[in-house]
């Protein structure tokens, strides 16, 4: 594994996991880490499919679901029982 990639994933645990237990992560930090994916990808270290693989375990990990179990905000109000 590329030192990038495995950099990426230190960030996305450390997110990932501050995130799970109520603190807030600074956007830079989310910023940077959205670079670095990028770079990434431009220099061939990764493929969008494989960093977003790697983010999704990360994220597994500290939440116990996936990115794509996550509910999608709407526009649409909520039906009130």
């Amino acid at each position: 594994m590329h030192v990038l990639e495995t950099e990426l994933e230190q960030r996305w645990q450390r997110m990932f996991t501050d995130l799970a237990s109520g603190d807030d992560v600074p956007p830079g930090q989310r910023l940077r880490t959205e670079g670095m994916m990028e770079a990434a990808v431009l220099l061939g270290i990764a493929t969008p499919a494989v960093l977003v693989e790697s983010m999704d375990r990360c994220y597994r990990a500290a939440f116990g679901r996936g990115i794509d179990d996550v509910d999608e905000p709407t526009d649409e109000p909520r039906a009130s029982h």
